[in-house]
C-alpha cells in the first residue's frame, strides 16, 4: 500500500497468455474479458485503449513531457495539455492529435472515424488499424455492444505496449477488471515473447448487491 507501506492480499482471478502473441490471441483475451464481465452482470462496460496509438502520438515529445502529458490524458485535462504544448513549443498538429485522443469516447466506429482523419504518424496508424481490426472481430461475434474506446485509459509506457482494458459493472464505482498487453515487460526480463492478460478483482465484488 502506498499509504500505509504495508503488504495486503489482493483477491483476484484472471488469465495471462505468454509466448508468440498474435492478433488471434489478443482478440481471444479481449473476448474473454468481455465475457467475464457479462458473467458477473449483464449491465457491464469494457473500456479499451491502445498504448501503441498513445505512444506514437506522444513520440515527438521529450520523455519528461510525455510523462506529464500522459498524466493529463488520464485526467482528460485538455487545458493543461494545451498549456504544456504551448510552453514547450509543440506543433499544433501534435496537440490536435492529442486533443482528438482525449475528447473522443464511445463505440469504436464513433471514435476511430475522426482519428483516421487526424494527422497521425505511420506507427500510430498501424496501431489504430490493429485496434479497429480487434473491434471489428468483436462486433462480428456480437461483443461490441458493451465495449467502448477510451484513450484516457493509460499506463506505464515502459511496461504496456498494446491494448489496455478496464471493466465496470453497474453498482460498483470503480473498475473491477483491468489488464492489457505488456510485451515490454517481457523484454525487460530478457524474454523474447509477448504477453497479455487481465484480472478480475474479487474484493470489489463484495460491494455488489
Amino acid at each position: 500500500s502506498k499509504s500505509s507501506h504495508t503488504y495486503k492480499e489482493i483477491m483476484q482471478t484472471g488469465l495471462e497468455c505468454m509466448g508468440d502473441i498474435d492478433l488471434y490471441h489478443i482478440c481471444e483475451v479481449t473476448a474473454l474479458a468481455a465475457k467475464s464481465l457479462a458473467t458477473i452482470s449483464s449491465n457491464y462496460v469494457l473500456e479499451i485503449s491502445h498504448m501503441g496509438v498513445i505512444k506514437a502520438v506522444l513520440a515527438p515529445l521529450c520523455e519528461e513531457l510525455q510523462r506529464q502529458v500522459l498524466k493529463c490524458i488520464a485526467e482528460k485535462n485538455l487545458h493543461e495539455i494545451r498549456k504544456l504544448c504551448e510552453e514547450n513549443g509543440i506543433e499544433e498538429t501534435v496537440y490536435q492529435s492529442i486533443e482528438t485522443l482525449v475528447s473522443t469516447y464511445g463505440g469504436y466506429k464513433k471514435v476511430l472515424t475522426p482519428l483516421k482523419k487526424a494527422s497521425l504518424s505511420d506507427e500510430a496508424r498501424v496501431a489504430l488499424t490493429e485496434l479497429e481490426t480487434i473491434c471489428s472481430i468483436l462486433a462480428a461475434n456480437k461483443l461490441a455492444k458493451n465495449i467502448n474506446i477510451d484513450f484516457s485509459i493509460v499506463n506505464d509506457m515502459g511496461y504496456y505496449s498494446g491494448i489496455l482494458y478496464k471493466g465496470f459493472i453497474k453498482g460498483i464505482p470503480n473498475s473491477i477488471l483491468s489488464g492489457g498487453q505488456y510485451d515490454q515487460l517481457m523484454e525487460r526480463m530478457g524474454k523474447k515473447a509477448g504477453a497479455i492478460g487481465f484480472a478480475v478483482y474479487l474484493d470489489s465484488l463484495d460491494r455488489l448487491d
